[in-house]
């Protein structure tokens, strides 16, 4: 019974990210909706650990998110501005009590069936209000807003003197929602290489789906965080699962997008080929628009800041503030920081602080991919399908971090340390069923019964 709660209450809170409802409780400190189930994962995995049914383990891992933690703790106090630092210190912390539990219960407790199933969800959900979105030109569907106070906005692009509602699936922006596809679509794209053909044709449709739903985001940077992660997937099959290059069902990723663009073109054909042209035009327009134009003058003044404060930063949570006032190009309306994550953590926490994050991002991958090396002969075929595509999840992201800020909101940094933490998880209870199975030999002969034993040694 415990086992079904807990399961339940964990589709509960992968649900809830697709919410990422706040409420303000206190000066700098908010709760999200999802950390209603979270403390019901925790109450569970308690009463398991009192029972002596489950136990807390401390790695490398543990080691140096603990390091982060002091030396952001650190900056936070010889920087700018403490009350706003204190926020984004319980903002790292919380993030490590997910991966906690993530890590100590996804693959162990919760099986990998259960995250894949919870990754479906939202690729189902999500995308559909993606296509309601585009269709019907509206902001339909969002709910990203602080409980009481609507921030939610519609997301759009002004072409040629019209403006198009850019989908955005239930998050306040759509570079949100490209980057939700980007983490889950390799979860998807795994499955289909090893899938019977029914199967095979029910996960291709999907993935397209999906696809489709990533292509109306008109998101650039997620574009190519989804093509450096859909190339991560195909190494990873080629390199830890040779049934990729015995049966080369990869095909699927090619014509099912080909075979909706086509039936779109049949029944919406002016439609489809305006948004076609859209596609087109965005990605033209990579390197030279406003938007381009802004983020190389944020990034100039992200190098500025780092310059003057590359010992401790300016402390978590003001680099907006600092880097902004280092450019006189940046126009004040301009409401974001330096569109890169790495630059982000180099202000406010210094050079030490970015390589401890860069250690924090390395190791879930490093991991996995030790785990795929080792385990492909004796991990059953879900674990091994969720660690490829969790490579592939975040092979993209680490890349989106280059582009994009997103990663630091209550819109998807709940989603990044949930994949971190399976990542972990998955990882260490894989490596311990190798173990097992390493460690189940062939009777000896010394186990062996005596006239077995004679007859294993050749006298009878």
């Amino acid at each position: 019974m415990d086992k079904k709660l807990e399961t339940a209450l964990f589709y509960v809170f992968f649900a809830t990210l697709m919410a990422p409802l706040t409420l303000e409780v206190a000066p700098h400190v908010r709760i999200y909706l999802c950390d209603f189930p979270l403390f019901g994962m925790y109450v569970c995995f308690f009463m398991r650990f009192c029972m002596n049914r489950a136990h807390a383990r401390f790695d490398g891992f543990d080691l140096v998110y603990g390091v982060f933690l002091v030396w952001l703790g650190l900056c936070a106090y010889e920087g700018r501005d403490f009350d706003n630092s204190s926020e984004w210190l319980w903002f790292w912390l919380r993030g490590y009590i997910i991966i906690f539990y993530m890590r100590h219960n996804l693959g162990a407790f919760i099986s990998s069936k259960t995250l894949f199933y919870a990754v479906g969800l939202c690729l189902l959900i999500e995308p559909t209000l993606a296509v309601l979105q585009t269709v019907t030109q509206s902001s339909v569907g969002v709910v990203q807003q602080y409980f009481g106070v609507l921030k939610a906005r519609e997301s759009g692009w002004l072409y040629e003197g019209s403006r198009v509602t850019r989908a955005q699936g239930t998050f306040m922006h759509t570079n949100f929602f490209g980057n939700w596809l980007v983490m889950l679509m390799p979860f998807l794209q795994a499955r289909i290489s090893h899938a019977s053909f029914k199967q095979r044709r029910n996960f291709g449709l999907w993935w397209g789906f999906c696809l489709l739903a990533l292509v109306l985001t008109f998101s650039r940077a997620n574009w190519m965080a989804f093509l450096l992660g859909f190339i991560a997937v195909l190494f990873a099959e080629r390199r830890y699962r040779s049934l990729w290059t015995k049966q080369r069902r990869w095909i699927s990723y090619l014509v099912v997008p080909l075979l909706l663009l086509a039936a779109a073109y049949a029944i919406l054909p002016e439609e489809t080929e305006f948004l076609i042209e859209l596609a087109f035009a965005r990605a033209e327009r990579t390197f030279d628009d406003k938007s381009s134009n802004i983020r190389t003058d944020l990034i100039a003044g992200a190098l500025t800041v780092l310059e003057e404060n590359y010992a401790l930063g300016v402390g978590p949570g003001n680099s907006k503030i600092m880097i902004q006032a280092s450019n006189a190009f940046i126009p004040t309306w301009f409401r974001a920081t330096v569109h890169n994550i790495y630059l982000i953590i180099a202000t406010e926490a210094g050079i030490v602080g970015l390589l401890l994050f860069i250690i924090l991002l390395y190791l879930p991958l490093a991991k996995t991919l030790k785990l795929l090396r080792r385990g492909g002969a004796v991990l059953p075929k879900e674990v091994l399908d969720n660690a490829v595509g969790i490579v592939g999840s975040l092979v993209g992201l680490y890349f989106a971090m280059l582009w994009y800020v997103g990663m630091l909101s209550e819109s998807e940094f709940p989603l990044i340390v949930t994949l971190i933490g399976a990542a972990l998880g998955m990882s260490s209870s894989g490596m311990r069923q190798i173990a097992a199975a390493k460690a189940k030999p062939a009777q000896t002969n010394a186990q062996l019964p005596a006239p077995l034993v004679a007859v294993a040694s050749g006298e009878y």
